[in-house]
């Protein structure tokens, strides 16, 4: 998908600027395609504004009418902005959300990133202020104690030590994975290029290192998975934590639990973050507690906290 500046904004608010057809010349050239062939006609909403000499929907008093397509809350929100601040403002934000990773359409079916939004109000918000995509850029969070960055092949040698921690084996969250899929410590690179090449480059799920600020070292893991990005259209985020023995405390866990919602109610857009806790993780437990997540109960698996996000 390229920006193609000169096709502009169609009438009814779609964005021809970040269409998918590279010979389509965008709506107010010629029109939507109709069957194959250009014809300005055949769209009732282009002739509409054609007629009532406007710039697109955005300025009719009569808008939204009863055409299907604002029935699609894109659509809406890219009129409502057109319509508060012009529509060369709109393509001005699309244009810099595309240049920062945030897609329009997915190339291979899925939904683009405006899409996965829910509201009007959050789409204006993405309009405004942007986002990285995640997975077009990585976003690297602090806190107190830690950094968090996407994890690296160089990481290798300090997650040996964070997977060989027997702490850490009994509280990996291994729900829908082959049993040898955490025993890994001793093939630490290749499993790190699967998270990397595979999983990440996919779009499967985000693998953060944690790095403990005062050292330098990687003390663990947070695995972020969305199912909007897996395309299955549900609004719920699976948190994994994999973290050293010595961090297993509620101080840290609450620190890491806050900026792992952050990133599931700020980037994701998610409606609901999930995380298992095993019954012997005292400290895991108390921390989901102060941290806003409750017991939930889950047909088929057990011991999963949920947290929703504020309205």
């Amino acid at each position: 998908m390229s920006y193609y500046e000169n096709k502009g904004l169609a009438m009814c608010g779609l964005a021809c600027v970040l269409c998918s057809s590279e010979e389509c010349p965008g709506c107010k050239a010629k029109g939507c395609a109709d069957k194959g062939h250009f014809n300005k006609s055949a769209c009732a909403i282009y002739a509409c504004a054609a007629k009532k000499e406007l710039e697109g929907c955005y300025q009719c008093s009569e808008y939204p009418c009863k055409e299907g397509i604002f029935q699609n809350v894109r659509v809406r929100a890219f009129n409502q902005y057109a319509a508060q601040f012009g529509e060369r403002a709109l393509l001005e934000r699309l244009r810099e959300n595309y240049s920062n990773g945030i897609f329009y359409h997915d190339p291979q079916g899925g939904k683009g990133d405006y899409d996965c939004l829910d509201s009007e109000d959050e789409i204006m918000e993405l309009l405004q202020f942007g986002r990285c995509n995640p997975y077009e850029k990585c976003p690297v969070y602090e806190t107190e104690h830690f950094k968090l960055r996407l994890v690296i092949k160089e990481d290798a040698e300090d997650l040996q030590i964070c997977y060989r921690d027997s702490t850490v084996s009994k509280l990996i969250n291994r729900d829908g994975c082959p049993p040898e899929e955490f025993d890994f410590a001793d093939r630490m690179e290749q499993v790190i290029e699967g998270w990397l090449n595979q999983d990440y480059a996919n779009r499967y799920f985000i693998r953060f290192a944690v790095i403990d600020k005062p050292t330098g070292k990687v003390i663990g893991t947070i695995e972020t998975y969305d199912r909007k990005y897996q395309k299955k259209n549900r609004n719920i985020g699976v948190l994994r934590m994999d973290i050293l023995s010595g961090f297993e405390k509620e101080v840290y866990l609450r620190e890491l639990l806050e900026i792992s919602s952050h990133i599931f109610f700020k980037i994701y857009h998610s409606e609901i973050v999930l995380h298992k806790v095993e019954p012997e993780a005292i400290e895991r437990i108390a921390a989901s507690g102060k941290s806003g997540f409750t017991p939930i109960e889950i047909e088929g698996r057990e011991h999963y906290w949920m947290r929703k996000r504020e309205v």
